[in-house]
C-alpha cells in the first residue's frame, strides 16, 4: 500500500512537472511573441518619430523658405515665432525677431490699428490691412498683414498666426503713378487741341476738356461711346477705318478727315494719332489729336487766289521791263551817236565847256545802256529761261573763266577749285551766276594783292543739299550792307572808283532762287568776301 501511496505520488508529481513545464513553454512562447511585438512597436515608433522629425524638418524650411513674412503674435503682441522673410522685413539679425513685441517698430496710430485688429481676432475674426512699420535700422516701409486666430480645443484664442509682405516700393510705384495720372490729366487739360483715347475695342476712355467744348458733350457722356455714337455714319465709318489701320501696323497716323462739331457744322481736320501699349508691347489702344484746320484751308485758297495774281503780275512786270527796256536801246543809241556826231563835227567850234557836256551826254547814255541790258538780262532769268538738265559745275565754271580770260590776265589771279558736283540746272544761268561771283572778286580785289579766287562744295546730308561757296581776298563788305547787296541797282561805290550797274548780284540771286536755292555772303572789311550757294543735289 505504501508503495503505491509513493508510486501515485511520484506519477501526480510527474504529471504536475510536466505540466507546469507545458505551461513555462507557453509562457515563453507567448514572451517571445510579445516581444517580437514590442520589437517591431519600437521600431515602428522609432521610424515615425524619424518622418516626424524629417516633416518638421521640411515644414521649418518652407516655412522660412517662402518670401512673404510668416510670424505667431500672442494676446500681447509678442513674437513667438517668426520666419527669416520676417526678420529681413524688420531688418533684425537671425533669431532675434522672436520674442519682441511688434508694437516696438510701431508709432502711436498703427499701435492703435493693431489692437483693434487683435480685438476682432479674439471675436474669431480674420484681418487684413496695412502697416507703417519703422524698422531695425531705422527705415520705414509699409507692409501688408493677413492675419487668422489661432483658437484652442476649448475655443479659447490662444495667439495669431499672420502672413505679411513689403509693398512700400510698390506704394511708392503707385503714388508715382497717381502722381503721373494727375500730370497727365493737368497737361491734357491745359493742351490747346481737343484730345481723346481709345481702347482697342474703339471705345472711349476719356478725353480733354477742349475735346468736351468741341463735341459738345462731358467727358463721362463721352466715355465708353464709339465713334458711331458722336458722329454720322458717312463720318464714322472712315474714323474706324483709320483706326483698325494703326491697330494693325501701329507707330503713329496723321490724316485729314472731317468731324462734325456742337453747332453743327462740318470742320476741316487733321487728326494726329499714335497707338498705346502695354509693357508687353501689345497695343491696347490710341491717343489721338484734332487740329482744325477749316480756317487754314480758307487762307490757303486766298493765298493761293493772290500767288496767282502775284505771279500773272510779276509775268507783266517782267514782260513789261523786257519790252520798254529793249524799245529804249534803239533812242539811246541814237541820242549816243548823234552826240558824238555833234562833237565830232563841231568840236573846233565848241569851247571846251560845251565839249565836257557832250561827254557826260554820251556817258550818261552809256550807262543808261548798260542799266537798260541790266534789266534785260534781270528780266530774261523768268522770260526766256532754259529747261533745266544735270549740268557739270566744273565745265559751267570753265566756261565762266573763258569768258572773264581778260580780266584774269590783266590782274594775274589765282583761281582755286577741285572736283565740284553735278546740279540740276539752266547751264546758261549758272555761267551767268559764276560770271558774276569771279568778276565781282577780280573788280574789288586790293591794291598790291594778287587776287586769290577759291571755289569748294560740301554735302549736306541731312538736307539732301550741296553748298558751293566763292571766296577771295578782296577789300570786303561791312557787315551792315550784306543784307543790301543783293538789292537791284544797290551799289557801295562810286562810279568812277568801280564801274558796274550794280545788277550783277541781283540776277545771281534771281536765278539761284529760280533753281529752289538760296545765297548768302560773309565778309568783313579789308578780309575779303564769301559767296555760300544751298543748291538741290543732282536728279538722278
Amino acid at each position: 500500500m505504501i508503495f503505491d501511496y509513493y508510486l501515485l505520488l511520484d506519477i501526480v508529481l510527474a504529471i504536475t512537472l510536466i505540466s507546469a513545464l507545458i505551461w513555462l513553454l507557453h509562457i515563453r512562447r507567448y514572451l517571445l511573441k510579445r516581444n517580437s511585438e514590442l520589437d517591431k512597436e519600437i521600431q515602428r515608433r522609432i521610424q515615425a518619430e524619424k518622418e516626424l522629425f524629417k516633416n518638421e524638418r521640411n515644414h521649418s524650411k518652407l516655412v522660412h523658405s517662402i518670401g512673404e513674412g510668416i510670424g505667431i503674435v500672442d494676446g500681447n503682441e509678442v513674437f513667438n515665432f517668426a520666419n527669416k522673410a520676417a526678420e529681413m522685413i524688420f531688418e533684425t539679425e537671425e533669431g532675434k525677431l522672436t520674442g519682441r513685441s511688434v508694437t516696438e517698430f510701431l508709432n502711436e496710430q498703427e499701435i492703435e490699428k493693431i489692437k483693434t485688429g487683435t480685438d476682432n481676432r479674439k471675436k474669431g475674426l480674420t484681418d487684413r490691412y496695412e502697416l507703417n512699420i519703422v524698422t531695425e535700422k531705422g527705415n520705414t516701409k509699409v507692409i501688408e498683414i493677413t492675419v487668422s486666430p489661432n483658437i484652442d480645443e476649448n475655443g479659447n484664442y490662444e495667439s495669431s498666426f499672420g502672413v505679411f509682405r513689403d509693398i512700400t516700393d510698390y506704394k511708392s510705384a503707385l503714388i508715382k503713378l497717381r502722381e503721373n495720372e494727375e500730370m497727365f490729366r493737368t497737361l491734357l487739360n491745359n493742351a490747346p487741341l481737343p484730345i481723346f483715347y481709345k481702347s482697342i475695342n474703339g471705345k472711349y476712355l476719356g478725353c480733354n476738356e477742349e475735346f468736351e467744348k468741341f463735341i459738345g458733350m462731358k467727358e463721362t457722356e463721352i466715355v465708353d461711346k464709339t465713334v458711331y455714337d458722336l458722329a454720322p455714319a458717312e463720318l464714322a465709318d472712315r474714323y474706324k477705318e483709320k483706326d483698325m489701320e494703326l491697330f494693325k501696323k501701329g507707330g503713329t497716323q496723321v490724316y485729314e478727315w472731317k468731324a462734325k462739331k456742337n453747332d453743327g457744322s462740318v470742320r476741316n481736320i487733321i487728326y494726329h494719332k499714335a497707338a498705346l501699349y502695354d509693357y508687353l508691347g501689345n497695343i491696347t489702344g490710341l491717343i489721338g489729336a484734332i487740329v482744325d484746320v477749316t480756317e487754314l484751308k480758307k487762307y490757303e485758297e486766298m493765298l493761293e487766289l493772290k500767288q496767282a495774281e502775284l505771279e500773272r503780275s510779276n509775268k507783266d512786270l517782267e514782260q513789261f521791263a523786257y519790252t520798254v527796256s529793249h524799245d529804249l536801246q534803239e533812242p539811246l543809241r541814237m541820242v549816243s551817236g548823234f552826240t558824238n556826231l555833234l562833237k565830232k563835227k563841231y568840236s573846233t567850234q565848241l569851247n571846251s565847256e560845251a565839249l565836257s557836256y557832250i561827254d557826260f551826254s554820251v556817258d550818261g547814255a552809256k550807262r543808261m545802256q548798260e542799266q537798260i541790258q541790266g534789266i534785260l538780262a534781270y528780266s530774261r532769268i523768268s522770260t526766256q529761261a532754259s529747261e533745266f538738265e544735270n549740268i557739270y559745275l566744273n565745265e559751267i565754271i570753265q566756261h565762266s573763266l573763258k569768258n572773264l580770260s581778260v580780266a584774269i590776265k590783266e590782274s594775274g589771279a589765282e583761281i582755286k577749285y577741285g572736283q565740284l558736283p553735278r546740279v540740276n540746272g539752266d547751264r546758261s544761268q549758272f555761267i551767268s551766276v559764276f560770271q558774276n561771283l569771279i568778276g565781282n572778286s577780280l573788280k574789288f580785289r586790293k591794291e598790291g594783292f594778287v587776287p586769290e579766287i577759291v571755289i569748294e562744295s560740301k554735302e549736306i546730308q541731312d538736307l539732301n543739299k550741296i553748298e558751293i561757296s566763292v571766296s577771295d581776298n578782296g577789300i570786303g563788305i561791312e557787315s551792315k550792307h550784306l543784307e543790301n547787296i543783293f538789292l537791284i541797282f544797290h551799289r557801295l561805290h562810286s562810279q568812277d572808283k568801280y564801274p558796274g550797274t550794280g545788277i550783277g548780284l541781283s540776277v545771281v540771286k534771281k536765278i539761284i532762287e529760280r533753281h529752289g536755292g538760296t545765297i548768302t555772303a560773309e565778309s568783313e572789311r579789308g578780309k575779303g568776301t564769301k559767296f555760300r550757294m544751298l543748291l538741290n543735289r543732282e536728279k538722278k
